[in-house]
């Protein structure tokens, strides 16, 4: 979509979102033009086809609380429990300890090191 650009209603995005083949979407544009608006019904759709398949991720703590908190309070009943919501650097932590017996020997130093990397 582009930067300027400005669906009617998040429904309009998401529908457009799920109609594209070409494989990643990016979402951006300028603030509180409907972006997260917009990932959260991406993701409540795929959470309710597939429990679990999908993950939000978020540039930081803040954002990741804020996004979790968000999805919660908008779930109808409380179904949504544990909502997959993670930083960029919990993802490549969970990366880098799920590599098996090869990248066990990295001390929690080193890890640090990559992450940062």
């Amino acid at each position: 979509m582009g930067a300027m650009e400005r669906a009617d209603s998040t429904g309009d995005i998401l529908q457009r979102i799920l109609a594209t083949k070409a494989g990643p979407v990016v979402l951006r544009g300028p603030a509180a033009c409907g972006k997260t608006a917009a990932a959260l019904e991406f993701y409540r759709h795929f959470t309710n086809e597939h429990i679990g398949a999908c993950l939000l991720l978020a540039p930081n703590a803040p954002a990741a609380a804020a996004l979790k908190a968000r999805l919660l309070a908008e779930s109808p009943n409380g179904v949504v429990v544990s909502p997959g919501v993670l930083t960029f650097a919990a993802l490549a932590a969970r990366i880098i300890g799920a590599g098996g017996g090869q990248l066990r020997c990295v001390s929690a130093c080193q890890r640090h090191l990559l992450l940062r990397q």
